[in-house]
């Protein structure tokens, strides 16, 4: 969805909010989990910038985010 792909782009980017590559990650991933190809590449560019126990953080966040409604990842 783009305004998923959005979001992440804003925390990626640290642009109109903090920079903030866990939630980044996990706006990249539910983007790319409805089939958006530009999310799906721009996840791996942030996974490449994560230590492993971001990367597990940020998994969990993206799990968690759609069943609190997105509250813990804005």
């Amino acid at each position: 969805m783009q305004a998923q792909s959005n979001l992440g782009n804003a925390f990626h980017t640290g642009r109109v909010v903090s920079q903030d590559l866990l939630k980044a990650y996990a706006w990249f991933s539910m983007a790319a989990s409805t089939g958006d190809s530009v999310a799906t590449t721009n996840r791996d560019v942030v996974v490449r910038k994560l230590t492993p126990q971001q990367l597990e953080l940020a998994k969990t966040l993206a799990r968690k985010c759609p069943m609190e409604t997105f509250k813990s990842c804005l």
